[in-house]
Protein backbone atom coordinates (compact mmCIF):
# COMPACT_ATOMS: atom_id res chain seq x y z
CA UNK A 1 0.00 0.00 0.00
CA UNK A 2 2.85 2.38 0.82
CA UNK A 3 4.45 1.66 -2.56
CA UNK A 4 1.22 2.62 -4.35
CA UNK A 5 1.15 5.85 -2.34
CA UNK A 6 4.81 6.57 -3.21
CA UNK A 7 4.17 6.04 -6.94
CA UNK A 8 1.14 8.37 -6.81
CA UNK A 9 3.22 11.02 -5.01
CA UNK A 10 5.79 10.86 -7.83
CA UNK A 11 3.13 12.02 -10.31
CA UNK A 12 1.85 14.67 -7.85
CA UNK A 13 -1.56 13.00 -7.42
CA UNK A 14 -3.99 14.08 -4.73
CA UNK A 15 -5.60 10.65 -4.48
CA UNK A 16 -5.57 7.10 -5.79
CA UNK A 17 -9.08 5.90 -6.57
CA UNK A 18 -10.48 2.43 -7.21
CA UNK A 19 -7.88 0.85 -4.95
CA UNK A 20 -8.31 -2.89 -4.73
CA UNK A 21 -6.21 -5.77 -3.58
CA UNK A 22 -5.51 -9.11 -5.16
CA UNK A 23 -4.20 -11.96 -3.09
CA UNK A 24 -2.52 -15.14 -4.24
CA UNK A 25 -1.32 -18.11 -2.24
CA UNK A 26 2.29 -18.82 -3.18
CA UNK A 27 2.89 -21.80 -0.89
CA UNK A 28 0.67 -23.75 1.44
CA UNK A 29 1.70 -25.12 4.80
CA UNK A 30 2.81 -28.73 5.15
CA UNK A 31 -0.57 -29.89 6.45
CA UNK A 32 -2.66 -27.49 4.36
CA UNK A 33 -3.48 -25.51 7.46
CA UNK A 34 -3.96 -21.79 7.77
CA UNK A 35 -0.36 -20.88 8.37
CA UNK A 36 -0.17 -22.27 11.89
CA UNK A 37 2.70 -24.50 10.84
CA UNK A 38 4.60 -21.50 9.46
CA UNK A 39 4.69 -22.68 5.86
CA UNK A 40 2.00 -20.58 4.19
CA UNK A 41 2.94 -17.52 2.12
CA UNK A 42 0.40 -15.09 0.64
CA UNK A 43 1.24 -12.40 -1.91
CA UNK A 44 -0.83 -9.21 -2.00
CA UNK A 45 -0.90 -6.82 -4.97
CA UNK A 46 -2.55 -3.39 -4.61
CA UNK A 47 -3.65 -1.39 -7.68
CA UNK A 48 -5.54 1.86 -8.30
CA UNK A 49 -5.67 5.01 -10.45
CA UNK A 50 -3.84 8.23 -9.51
CA UNK A 51 -5.96 11.39 -9.90
CA UNK A 52 -5.84 15.13 -9.28
CA UNK A 53 -8.50 16.29 -6.82
CA UNK A 54 -7.31 19.63 -5.39
CA UNK A 55 -10.13 19.88 -2.82
CA UNK A 56 -8.76 16.91 -0.86
CA UNK A 57 -6.75 18.03 2.15
CA UNK A 58 -3.68 15.88 2.64
CA UNK A 59 -0.04 16.36 3.57
CA UNK A 60 2.13 17.18 0.56
CA UNK A 61 3.54 14.00 -0.94
CA UNK A 62 0.95 11.79 0.78
CA UNK A 63 -1.96 11.21 -1.60
CA UNK A 64 -5.12 9.70 -0.11
CA UNK A 65 -5.91 6.14 -1.13
CA UNK A 66 -9.55 5.12 -1.56
CA UNK A 67 -11.50 2.19 -2.93
CA UNK A 68 -14.15 4.64 -4.19
CA UNK A 69 -14.70 5.26 -7.89
CA UNK A 70 -14.28 8.67 -9.53
CA UNK A 71 -18.08 9.10 -9.50
CA UNK A 72 -18.23 8.27 -5.77
CA UNK A 73 -15.40 10.73 -5.06
CA UNK A 74 -17.22 13.50 -6.94
CA UNK A 75 -20.51 12.73 -5.16
CA UNK A 76 -18.75 12.97 -1.78
CA UNK A 77 -17.28 16.32 -2.78
CA UNK A 78 -20.68 17.62 -3.86
CA UNK A 79 -21.98 16.79 -0.37
CA UNK A 80 -19.00 18.40 1.38
CA UNK A 81 -16.96 15.29 2.23
CA UNK A 82 -13.52 14.03 1.33
CA UNK A 83 -11.77 10.69 1.74
CA UNK A 84 -9.17 10.68 4.49
CA UNK A 85 -7.83 7.15 4.35
CA UNK A 86 -8.01 3.68 2.87
CA UNK A 87 -8.98 1.12 5.47
CA UNK A 88 -8.04 -2.52 5.13
CA UNK A 89 -8.17 -5.39 7.56
CA UNK A 90 -7.45 -9.06 6.99
CA UNK A 91 -8.11 -11.51 9.76
CA UNK A 92 -7.57 -15.28 9.76
CA UNK A 93 -9.21 -16.97 12.71
CA UNK A 94 -8.40 -20.64 13.30
CA UNK A 95 -10.64 -22.89 15.39
CA UNK A 96 -9.71 -26.41 16.43
CA UNK A 97 -12.05 -29.41 16.41
CA UNK A 98 -15.17 -27.87 14.91
CA UNK A 99 -16.76 -30.28 12.47
CA UNK A 100 -17.00 -34.06 12.18
CA UNK A 101 -14.14 -35.04 9.90
CA UNK A 102 -14.32 -36.90 6.62
CA UNK A 103 -10.64 -37.03 5.75
CA UNK A 104 -8.72 -39.75 7.56
CA UNK A 105 -11.48 -40.84 9.89
CA UNK A 106 -13.90 -43.71 9.41
CA UNK A 107 -16.66 -41.63 10.92
CA UNK A 108 -19.53 -40.60 8.65
CA UNK A 109 -20.71 -37.01 8.64
CA UNK A 110 -23.91 -36.58 10.58
CA UNK A 111 -24.64 -32.94 9.81
CA UNK A 112 -28.20 -32.63 8.57
CA UNK A 113 -29.51 -29.08 8.50
CA UNK A 114 -28.22 -28.17 11.92
CA UNK A 115 -26.17 -25.19 12.96
CA UNK A 116 -22.63 -25.80 14.09
CA UNK A 117 -22.61 -23.33 16.95
CA UNK A 118 -18.82 -23.27 17.32
CA UNK A 119 -18.46 -22.57 13.57
CA UNK A 120 -21.01 -19.73 13.73
CA UNK A 121 -19.28 -18.33 16.82
CA UNK A 122 -15.92 -18.43 15.00
CA UNK A 123 -17.31 -16.44 12.04
CA UNK A 124 -18.85 -13.89 14.43
CA UNK A 125 -15.60 -13.61 16.40
CA UNK A 126 -13.45 -13.14 13.27
CA UNK A 127 -15.84 -10.47 11.93
CA UNK A 128 -15.91 -8.74 15.32
CA UNK A 129 -12.12 -8.58 15.57
CA UNK A 130 -11.87 -7.23 12.00
CA UNK A 131 -14.56 -4.61 12.73
CA UNK A 132 -12.79 -3.40 15.89
CA UNK A 133 -9.51 -3.02 14.05
CA UNK A 134 -11.15 -1.26 11.09
CA UNK A 135 -12.88 1.23 13.41
CA UNK A 136 -9.52 1.89 15.09
CA UNK A 137 -7.96 2.58 11.67
CA UNK A 138 -10.82 4.96 10.81
CA UNK A 139 -10.30 6.84 14.05
CA UNK A 140 -6.53 7.05 13.43
CA UNK A 141 -7.05 8.80 10.06
CA UNK A 142 -9.67 11.20 11.47
CA UNK A 143 -12.68 9.66 9.70
CA UNK A 144 -16.21 10.62 10.70
CA UNK A 145 -17.77 7.84 8.64
CA UNK A 146 -16.75 4.65 6.87
CA UNK A 147 -18.09 4.15 3.33
CA UNK A 148 -17.66 1.76 0.44
CA UNK A 149 -17.27 -1.26 2.67
CA UNK A 150 -16.48 -4.49 0.90
CA UNK A 151 -16.45 -7.42 3.29
CA UNK A 152 -15.59 -10.95 2.25
CA UNK A 153 -15.85 -13.90 4.62
CA UNK A 154 -14.62 -17.33 3.60
CA UNK A 155 -14.62 -20.51 5.63
CA UNK A 156 -12.36 -23.46 5.01
CA UNK A 157 -12.46 -26.86 6.66
CA UNK A 158 -9.06 -28.45 7.35
CA UNK A 159 -7.97 -31.82 8.66
CA UNK A 160 -6.95 -31.64 12.29
CA UNK A 161 -3.64 -33.37 11.73
CA UNK A 162 -3.55 -35.07 15.12
CA UNK A 163 -3.31 -38.84 14.92
CA UNK A 164 -6.68 -40.45 15.49
CA UNK A 165 -8.63 -37.18 15.66
CA UNK A 166 -12.07 -37.47 14.07
CA UNK A 167 -12.80 -33.73 14.04
CA UNK A 168 -11.75 -31.16 11.47
CA UNK A 169 -10.44 -27.66 12.17
CA UNK A 170 -11.72 -24.52 10.49
CA UNK A 171 -10.18 -21.30 9.18
CA UNK A 172 -12.30 -18.17 8.87
CA UNK A 173 -10.81 -15.46 6.63
CA UNK A 174 -12.27 -11.95 6.78
CA UNK A 175 -11.04 -9.26 4.40
CA UNK A 176 -12.56 -5.81 4.72
CA UNK A 177 -11.89 -2.80 2.51
CA UNK A 178 -13.42 0.62 3.08
CA UNK A 179 -12.72 4.34 2.94
CA UNK A 180 -12.77 6.72 5.88
CA UNK A 181 -14.42 10.06 5.07
CA UNK A 182 -14.76 13.39 6.86
CA UNK A 183 -16.26 16.80 6.20
CA UNK A 184 -14.02 19.04 4.10
CA UNK A 185 -12.59 21.57 6.59
CA UNK A 186 -14.04 25.05 6.11
CA UNK A 187 -16.16 24.16 3.08
CA UNK A 188 -19.62 25.65 2.77
CA UNK A 189 -22.11 23.41 1.07
CA UNK A 190 -23.36 24.58 -2.26
CA UNK A 191 -26.70 23.51 -3.59
CA UNK A 192 -26.28 21.21 -6.52
CA UNK A 193 -28.89 20.14 -8.93
CA UNK A 194 -29.72 16.68 -10.07
CA UNK A 195 -28.57 16.09 -13.63
CA UNK A 196 -31.41 16.00 -16.20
Amino acid sequence: ISRLQQEAALVDADAVIGVHLRDRMITMGARGKGGDDGGEVLEFTVVGTAVKAPWITHPKGSPILTDLSGQDLWALYQDGFEPCGFLFEFRRYHVWHVTPGVGNSNRVRRIAYEELKSASAAVDKARGIAAQRLVAQASAVGAEFVVGSNIEVSVRELPCGATGCVLDDMDVDVSWFATGVRRIPGRRLERHSVPP
